[in-house]
Protein backbone atom coordinates (compact mmCIF):
# COMPACT_ATOMS: atom_id res chain seq x y z
CA UNK A 1 0.00 0.00 0.00
CA UNK A 2 2.68 2.53 0.82
CA UNK A 3 4.91 1.53 -2.27
CA UNK A 4 1.90 2.11 -4.34
CA UNK A 5 1.19 5.51 -2.84
CA UNK A 6 4.75 6.64 -3.66
CA UNK A 7 4.52 5.60 -6.67
CA UNK A 8 2.04 8.07 -7.51
CA UNK A 9 4.07 10.71 -6.47
CA UNK A 10 5.31 13.38 -9.21
CA UNK A 11 8.75 12.11 -10.60
CA UNK A 12 10.57 15.20 -9.53
CA UNK A 13 8.59 15.33 -5.65
CA UNK A 14 9.63 11.49 -5.38
CA UNK A 15 13.01 11.93 -6.86
CA UNK A 16 13.72 14.93 -4.65
CA UNK A 17 13.02 12.59 -1.42
CA UNK A 18 14.85 9.82 -2.33
CA UNK A 19 17.54 12.38 -2.96
CA UNK A 20 17.57 13.55 0.67
CA UNK A 21 17.00 10.27 2.28
CA UNK A 22 20.11 9.14 0.33
CA UNK A 23 21.99 12.16 1.52
CA UNK A 24 21.06 11.79 4.98
CA UNK A 25 21.69 7.77 5.41
CA UNK A 26 25.17 8.13 4.12
CA UNK A 27 25.91 11.37 6.58
CA UNK A 28 24.85 8.84 9.16
CA UNK A 29 26.55 5.76 8.15
CA UNK A 30 30.22 7.68 7.34
CA UNK A 31 30.39 9.48 10.61
CA UNK A 32 30.68 6.29 12.46
CA UNK A 33 34.05 5.88 9.69
CA UNK A 34 35.15 9.42 11.18
CA UNK A 35 33.92 11.16 7.94
CA UNK A 36 31.98 14.20 7.78
CA UNK A 37 29.86 14.43 5.02
CA UNK A 38 28.97 18.31 5.92
CA UNK A 39 32.05 19.33 5.38
CA UNK A 40 31.94 18.49 1.75
CA UNK A 41 28.21 19.23 0.83
CA UNK A 42 26.85 21.98 4.02
CA UNK A 43 26.98 25.67 3.15
CA UNK A 44 30.04 27.07 4.50
CA UNK A 45 31.23 31.11 4.02
CA UNK A 46 33.78 31.74 1.57
CA UNK A 47 36.44 32.22 4.14
CA UNK A 48 36.07 28.96 5.57
CA UNK A 49 38.60 26.50 4.23
CA UNK A 50 35.78 23.81 3.55
CA UNK A 51 33.82 25.98 1.30
CA UNK A 52 33.33 24.81 -2.29
CA UNK A 53 30.99 26.71 -5.04
CA UNK A 54 29.08 23.34 -5.33
CA UNK A 55 27.70 23.67 -1.87
CA UNK A 56 25.27 26.79 -2.84
CA UNK A 57 23.20 23.72 -4.24
CA UNK A 58 24.31 20.40 -2.30
CA UNK A 59 23.40 21.92 0.81
CA UNK A 60 19.61 21.29 -0.03
CA UNK A 61 20.17 17.69 0.54
CA UNK A 62 21.93 17.66 3.96
CA UNK A 63 19.78 17.15 7.03
CA UNK A 64 21.01 17.85 10.63
CA UNK A 65 18.99 15.32 11.66
CA UNK A 66 15.96 12.81 11.17
CA UNK A 67 12.91 15.50 12.51
CA UNK A 68 15.40 18.04 10.19
CA UNK A 69 14.65 15.30 7.16
CA UNK A 70 11.41 14.34 8.20
CA UNK A 71 9.34 18.12 8.57
CA UNK A 72 11.34 19.16 5.04
CA UNK A 73 10.32 16.29 3.18
CA UNK A 74 6.60 16.49 4.86
CA UNK A 75 6.65 19.55 3.43
CA UNK A 76 8.07 18.42 0.68
CA UNK A 77 5.46 15.92 -0.23
CA UNK A 78 2.37 17.84 1.04
CA UNK A 79 2.51 21.14 -1.01
CA UNK A 80 5.38 20.16 -4.13
CA UNK A 81 3.08 17.27 -5.10
CA UNK A 82 -0.14 19.28 -5.70
CA UNK A 83 2.46 22.64 -7.17
CA UNK A 84 4.10 20.06 -10.01
CA UNK A 85 1.46 18.21 -11.45
CA UNK A 86 0.19 21.70 -11.84
CA UNK A 87 2.91 23.18 -13.12
CA UNK A 88 5.12 20.15 -14.66
CA UNK A 89 8.25 18.94 -13.62
CA UNK A 90 10.70 21.35 -15.42
CA UNK A 91 8.71 24.47 -13.73
CA UNK A 92 8.56 22.92 -10.57
CA UNK A 93 12.23 22.28 -10.35
CA UNK A 94 13.29 25.58 -11.43
CA UNK A 95 11.28 27.09 -9.22
CA UNK A 96 12.66 24.28 -5.94
CA UNK A 97 16.34 24.83 -7.01
CA UNK A 98 16.14 28.61 -7.48
CA UNK A 99 14.37 29.55 -4.26
CA UNK A 100 17.09 27.22 -2.65
CA UNK A 101 20.03 29.21 -4.22
CA UNK A 102 18.27 32.15 -3.53
CA UNK A 103 17.45 31.40 0.63
CA UNK A 104 21.18 30.42 0.72
CA UNK A 105 22.41 33.73 -1.03
CA UNK A 106 20.13 36.08 1.38
CA UNK A 107 21.72 33.90 4.53
CA UNK A 108 25.28 34.21 3.03
CA UNK A 109 24.86 38.16 2.96
CA UNK A 110 23.36 38.43 6.10
CA UNK A 111 26.46 36.12 7.57
CA UNK A 112 29.05 38.29 5.53
CA UNK A 113 27.53 41.36 7.32
CA UNK A 114 28.43 39.86 10.47
CA UNK A 115 31.66 39.00 9.63
CA UNK A 116 32.44 42.31 8.70
CA UNK A 117 31.19 44.01 11.77
CA UNK A 118 32.86 41.60 13.98
CA UNK A 119 36.17 41.91 12.00
CA UNK A 120 35.88 45.78 11.92
CA UNK A 121 36.15 45.72 15.60
CA UNK A 122 39.37 43.11 15.10
CA UNK A 123 43.09 43.90 14.00
CA UNK A 124 44.85 41.84 11.24
CA UNK A 125 46.61 39.56 13.11
CA UNK A 126 43.58 38.73 15.38
CA UNK A 127 41.07 38.01 12.23
CA UNK A 128 44.20 35.75 10.73
CA UNK A 129 44.12 33.62 14.31
CA UNK A 130 40.66 32.80 13.57
CA UNK A 131 41.15 32.15 9.68
CA UNK A 132 44.08 30.19 10.70
CA UNK A 133 42.55 28.73 14.46
CA UNK A 134 41.01 25.36 14.68
CA UNK A 135 38.53 24.56 17.23
CA UNK A 136 40.08 24.04 19.62
CA UNK A 137 43.48 26.03 19.08
CA UNK A 138 44.40 28.45 22.33
CA UNK A 139 44.10 32.01 21.32
CA UNK A 140 46.13 35.06 23.03
CA UNK A 141 44.13 38.39 23.05
CA UNK A 142 41.64 40.19 25.99
CA UNK A 143 38.26 38.62 26.69
CA UNK A 144 36.86 40.94 24.56
CA UNK A 145 38.70 39.94 21.66
CA UNK A 146 38.58 36.70 22.62
CA UNK A 147 34.55 36.66 22.38
CA UNK A 148 34.46 38.20 19.24
CA UNK A 149 37.18 36.06 18.12
CA UNK A 150 34.57 32.87 18.74
CA UNK A 151 32.07 34.43 17.11
CA UNK A 152 33.39 35.26 14.57
CA UNK A 153 34.79 31.63 14.40
CA UNK A 154 31.53 30.52 14.55
CA UNK A 155 30.42 32.92 11.49
CA UNK A 156 32.70 31.36 9.31
CA UNK A 157 32.94 27.42 9.91
CA UNK A 158 29.45 26.68 11.48
CA UNK A 159 27.95 25.28 7.76
CA UNK A 160 24.42 25.83 7.02
CA UNK A 161 22.11 23.09 5.50
CA UNK A 162 18.83 21.49 5.22
CA UNK A 163 16.03 21.99 2.29
CA UNK A 164 13.78 24.40 4.29
CA UNK A 165 14.79 27.56 2.10
CA UNK A 166 13.15 25.63 -1.20
CA UNK A 167 10.35 24.19 1.22
CA UNK A 168 9.05 27.69 2.68
CA UNK A 169 9.23 28.40 -1.46
CA UNK A 170 7.26 25.75 -2.34
CA UNK A 171 5.31 26.73 1.23
CA UNK A 172 4.64 31.09 -0.66
CA UNK A 173 3.82 29.27 -3.95
CA UNK A 174 0.59 27.61 -2.75
CA UNK A 175 -0.67 30.12 -0.64
CA UNK A 176 0.04 32.38 -3.71
CA UNK A 177 -1.80 29.77 -6.39
CA UNK A 178 -4.33 28.36 -3.91
CA UNK A 179 -4.97 31.53 -1.36
CA UNK A 180 -8.59 30.49 -0.40
CA UNK A 181 -7.13 26.81 -0.09
CA UNK A 182 -8.29 25.77 4.00
CA UNK A 183 -5.71 23.91 5.82
CA UNK A 184 -5.99 22.07 9.28
CA UNK A 185 -3.73 23.79 11.98
CA UNK A 186 -3.15 21.76 15.00
CA UNK A 187 -4.24 23.77 17.86
CA UNK A 188 -1.55 21.52 20.33
CA UNK A 189 1.23 22.68 18.01
CA UNK A 190 0.52 26.21 17.87
CA UNK A 191 0.34 26.16 21.93
CA UNK A 192 3.81 24.75 21.91
CA UNK A 193 4.76 27.32 19.62
CA UNK A 194 3.19 29.97 21.53
CA UNK A 195 4.50 28.94 24.82
CA UNK A 196 8.17 29.38 23.18
CA UNK A 197 8.03 32.44 21.98
CA UNK A 198 6.36 34.14 24.93
CA UNK A 199 8.33 32.47 27.64
CA UNK A 200 11.49 32.38 25.25
CA UNK A 201 11.84 28.81 26.11
CA UNK A 202 13.76 26.92 23.74
CA UNK A 203 11.61 23.01 22.91
CA UNK A 204 12.29 20.73 20.54
CA UNK A 205 8.53 21.80 19.24
CA UNK A 206 8.59 19.24 17.12
CA UNK A 207 9.63 15.83 18.28
CA UNK A 208 7.40 17.05 21.94
CA UNK A 209 4.59 17.18 19.25
CA UNK A 210 5.41 13.79 17.85
CA UNK A 211 5.42 12.17 21.25
CA UNK A 212 2.28 13.93 21.75
CA UNK A 213 0.70 11.88 18.67
CA UNK A 214 2.47 8.91 19.88
CA UNK A 215 0.33 9.34 23.08
CA UNK A 216 -2.68 9.71 21.56
CA UNK A 217 -2.79 6.37 20.04
CA UNK A 218 -2.13 4.75 23.06
CA UNK A 219 -4.67 6.84 25.14
CA UNK A 220 -7.57 7.47 23.24
CA UNK A 221 -8.87 9.94 25.71
CA UNK A 222 -6.05 12.18 24.28
CA UNK A 223 -7.03 12.27 21.07
CA UNK A 224 -9.68 14.70 20.83
CA UNK A 225 -7.25 17.23 22.74
CA UNK A 226 -4.04 16.46 20.16
CA UNK A 227 -5.88 16.00 17.11
CA UNK A 228 -8.02 18.92 17.47
CA UNK A 229 -7.33 21.44 14.15
CA UNK A 230 -8.90 24.87 13.49
CA UNK A 231 -8.95 25.39 9.60
CA UNK A 232 -7.29 28.00 8.17
CA UNK A 233 -6.84 29.17 4.38
CA UNK A 234 -3.35 28.50 2.89
CA UNK A 235 -3.05 32.84 2.34
CA UNK A 236 -3.02 33.98 6.08
CA UNK A 237 -0.64 30.12 6.71
CA UNK A 238 1.58 31.56 4.50
CA UNK A 239 1.79 35.07 5.88
CA UNK A 240 1.51 34.17 9.28
CA UNK A 241 4.59 31.85 8.93
CA UNK A 242 6.26 34.62 7.00
CA UNK A 243 5.97 37.03 10.41
CA UNK A 244 6.39 34.39 12.79
CA UNK A 245 9.98 33.65 10.65
CA UNK A 246 10.70 37.73 10.59
CA UNK A 247 10.05 37.58 14.18
CA UNK A 248 12.22 34.90 15.06
CA UNK A 249 15.23 36.10 12.82
CA UNK A 250 15.33 39.18 15.24
CA UNK A 251 14.42 37.37 18.49
CA UNK A 252 16.38 34.23 17.57
CA UNK A 253 19.54 34.76 16.52
CA UNK A 254 21.43 32.31 18.20
CA UNK A 255 19.26 29.42 18.08
CA UNK A 256 21.00 27.54 15.14
CA UNK A 257 18.33 27.64 12.77
CA UNK A 258 18.78 29.87 9.38
CA UNK A 259 15.45 31.69 10.05
CA UNK A 260 16.73 34.61 7.29
CA UNK A 261 16.97 31.56 4.98
CA UNK A 262 13.25 30.93 5.20
CA UNK A 263 12.04 34.23 4.09
CA UNK A 264 14.91 34.29 1.65
CA UNK A 265 13.33 31.05 0.11
CA UNK A 266 10.09 33.00 0.19
CA UNK A 267 11.48 36.14 -1.60
CA UNK A 268 12.64 34.66 -4.34
CA UNK A 269 9.44 32.54 -4.45
CA UNK A 270 7.54 35.58 -4.72
CA UNK A 271 9.39 37.28 -7.37
CA UNK A 272 9.94 34.36 -9.55
CA UNK A 273 6.17 33.81 -9.45
CA UNK A 274 5.86 37.53 -10.02
CA UNK A 275 8.37 37.29 -13.12
CA UNK A 276 6.46 33.98 -14.44
CA UNK A 277 3.10 35.71 -14.33
CA UNK A 278 4.66 38.70 -16.11
CA UNK A 279 5.41 36.64 -18.91
CA UNK A 280 2.44 34.54 -19.27
CA UNK A 281 3.87 31.33 -17.82
CA UNK A 282 1.67 30.96 -14.86
CA UNK A 283 -1.93 32.25 -13.69
CA UNK A 284 -2.99 33.13 -10.31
Amino acid sequence: MLGQKFSHLPEVVKNLMIINGLFFLATWSLSYRGIDLSNMFALHQFQSPDFQPHQLITHMFMHANFTHLFFNMFTLWMFGKILENKWGSKRFLTYYLITGFGAALIYVGYIQFQIYNISSQLDTELINQVLNASRDSKISANQSDILSMQKLYALINVPMLGASGAVYGLLLAFGMIFPNTRLEMYVSLLILISFEIIFSIPLPIFNIFIILLVLSRINPELNNYIWYTIPIQAKYFVLAYGILELYLSIMYTNDGIAHLAHLGGMIFGIILLKYWKKKGDIWF
